[in-house]
């Protein structure tokens, strides 16, 4: 050969081994440009395959990817079959830290792979696709087409190892931040929700429009087909459902109610219970006597529970939701946080019917307060006993309201009582016997029953049917206490329109009362005992009266009489029935003695009529001295006698 042809050709030989080189590098170039690129999984695990199979022209190629707890064959090149699953195992799982470059010493295969996969596949070379330190697949290589691999394909291999891996961390960045960006959209989403629910439901005072506006806040926001708050009531020492959502519109028992057990102990860590996983059951059952059960009807996926200071307050529920997807994380701390704010403003709410109920309390007890100052100025000002105890007994309906109710007076000589006046009661009963039960009114005690075999210690059966419906006998002894009791009456109550008669305020109103109208009765008994004794001068209103009249008559020309009545029994010790009949048909009565009463008449054309009615049924006679015709002035009416 000569000389100029070996120079030839080992010059072509050059230009096939630099084409080689430049065919690679611009592949390479190509490689860095395309992995440079924003690109999904499939992308990159497809693309490099294929620039490994391109730049190192392997004839036979496999990779494989993650998935669960095995790697599963994902792309094959000139195999006709091999293994579709290579098991993971603890040195596969630590190769990123141990090793984390290609693999072509057999040693450093045999260490981290399996004979019979090697055989399979007749590896040569291993290049592992690696994401945040964990091997997350890799592609098995077995030579080239021509030829064997040499150093410069092993340069090769890792370079596309290491645009690769940093596509793949690439990828999982930017998926892991459109995740952080989905979620803090969601999160800012969230918050704008709970600001805007907070303020609907904290703006809220009426407890029954917040119960089913706060269920509705929880349906929307949560997108779920059945919602149920339940919360703590303090009367049954239950826990009820105050409102509940179905989008379908069943009909649900809104008495379900579950009771807390008194041995739960409360995990402040454990609010979400999912009610799939049979832990989170047992936590619940655990709780409430009536368990998971209880809410049935509700059809419950989840449980928020409401805790605070270590206590239950109340739950959230939720059915399925309306897409029949999982509720995300971030919809559970968007309950939670809804649930606290609507917790807040039931409390809210329930403070502010408790100070409406405290107001309307203080202003009924101020008005009981005045209704009792009014009733002592009336009491003080009675005139009598009757005017007393009628003011009494229309003061207990209107402003006390008692709705049956009587004011008796005790009889010292009877030694029982003496009904005075009853309300709305129709009986003719007047006389209450003392039996020895009534030791205890006796010496100033007030006294409770609510049987009726309690009330027939007091009064007999038959009062009892004129009373009718009672809330039993309530009886208030009316007494002064000097050297001893001194019981002047009872006030005695069977029934009020709103309350008990055993009502502690409503007996220390009653009690107070009675110790006031005692003194002014006692005073009112003494003046009556008087009035006995000491009469009013009736000759001289009768010359005074008579005068008047007189001087009427004579400038309006009115008729005139003056009647003389006298009755002619000799001895008359104890009152005078006639001057009773007198005083019910005349006006103007003037008995001088309990024998001789005179009478002025103006312009009266009954007297006649009136006269012989009286002079009927009694021995009186009467002398009628008429003006203008008997007498004409005052001064000459008395030279008639």
């Amino acid at each position: 050969m000569e000389y100029n042809s070996i120079l030839d050709r080992i010059e072509e030989q050059k230009k096939d081994l630099l084409s080689a080189k430049l065919f690679r590098y611009a592949g390479l170039i190509q490689a860095i440009e395309f992995f440079s690129q924003k690109l999904n999984f499939d992308q990159i695990l497809d693309a490099g395959f294929d620039f490994v199979n391109e730049l190192l022209t392997v004839e036979h190629s496999a990779v494989f990817v993650l998935q669960g707890n095995s790697y599963i064959l994902r792309k094959l090149k000139g195999y006709e079959n091999g293994a579709a699953i290579v098991k993971n195992n603890e040195k596969l799982e630590n190769f990123a830290v141990l090793h984390g470059g290609i693999l072509h010493d057999r040693e450093h295969l045999e260490r981290f792979f399996e004979g019979d996969i090697l055989s399979k596949y007749n590896v040569s070379v291993v290049i592992p696709l690696i994401m945040d330190n964990v091997l997350f697949g890799f592609i098995f290589i077995d030579n080239k087409m021509v030829g064997q691999l040499n150093e410069e394909d092993y340069i090769i291999s890792e370079a596309l190892m290491k645009l690769l891996n940093n596509a793949l961390e690439n990828y999982k960045r930017y998926e892991e931040l459109q995740k952080a960006n989905k979620e803090l959209d969601e999160k800012i989403f969230n918050l704008f929700a709970i600001n805007q629910s907070s303020k609907a439901l904290l703006s809220e005072l009426s407890l029954d429009v917040l119960y089913n506006l706060s269920v509705d806040v929880f349906s929307e926001l949560t997108q779920n087909s059945i919602t149920g708050f339940v919360l703590f009531d303090e009367k049954s020492e239950k826990f009820i459902l105050k409102a509940f959502k179905d989008i379908y519109y069943n009909d649900i028992d809104s008495n379900t109610g579950l009771t807390l057990n008194k041995k739960a102990r409360v995990d402040t860590n454990r609010v979400i219970i999912n009610t799939s996983e049979k832990r989170d059951v047992l936590y619940f059952n655990s709780l409430f006597t009536e368990g998971i059960d209880g809410l049935k009807a509700l059809k419950v996926h989840y449980i928020i529970l409401l805790i605070k200071n270590g206590k239950i307050l109340g739950f959230v529920t939720l059915g399925q939701s309306v897409t029949g997807v999982e509720y995300k994380t971030g919809m559970f701390e968007l309950i939670e946080s809804l649930a606290s704010a609507t917790y807040i403003a039931l409390s809210n709410a329930q403070l502010f019917k408790q100070v409406n109920e405290q107001k309307k309390i203080i202003q009924s007890k101020l008005e009981k307060l005045t209704s009792l100052n009014d009733l002592m100025k009336n009491i003080n000002s009675s005139s009598s006993v009757q005017t007393l105890i009628e003011l009494t007994l229309r003061t207990f309906e209107i402003s006390f309201l008692v709705d049956k109710a009587l004011i008796a007076l005790f009889d010292k000589e009877k030694g029982s009582f003496h009904v005075e006046k009853t309300l709305n009661i129709s009986t003719k009963k007047r006389e209450i016997k003392l039996t020895d039960s009534w030791k205890r009114v006796m010496e100033g005690d007030t006294v409770y029953e609510a049987r009726e075999d309690g009330v027939l210690k007091y009064i007999d059966k038959a009062l009892i049917e004129d009373i009718g419906d009672s809330s039993g006998i309530l009886i208030i002894p009316i007494y002064l206490d000097r050297l001893e009791i001194e019981l002047l009456g009872v006030l005695i109550f069977f029934k009020y329109k709103k309350t008990a008669i055993n009502d502690e305020e409503n007996i220390l109103t009653m009690e107070t009362v009675a110790g006031h109208i005692a003194p002014v009765l006692s005073n009112l008994f003494t003046i009556e005992e008087q009035k006995r004794f000491l009469l009013p001068n009736y000759i001289e209103m009768f010359k005074k009266d008579l005068k008047e009249s007189i001087s009427e008559a004579l400038e309006f020309s009115l008729d005139l009489e003056v009647l003389q009545v006298v009755d002619t029994r000799k001895f008359v010790f104890k009152g005078n029935t006639i001057v009773g009949k007198l005083e019910t048909a005349f006006k103007k009565v003037y008995p001088f003695s309990n024998n001789d009463i005179f009478i002025i008449c103006s312009d009266d054309k009954d007297i006649g009529k009136k006269l012989k009615k009286i002079a009927s049924s009694n021995d009186i006679n009467v002398k009628r001295l008429k003006l203008g015709k008997d007498f004409r002035s005052f001064q000459e009416f008395f030279k008639l006698f």
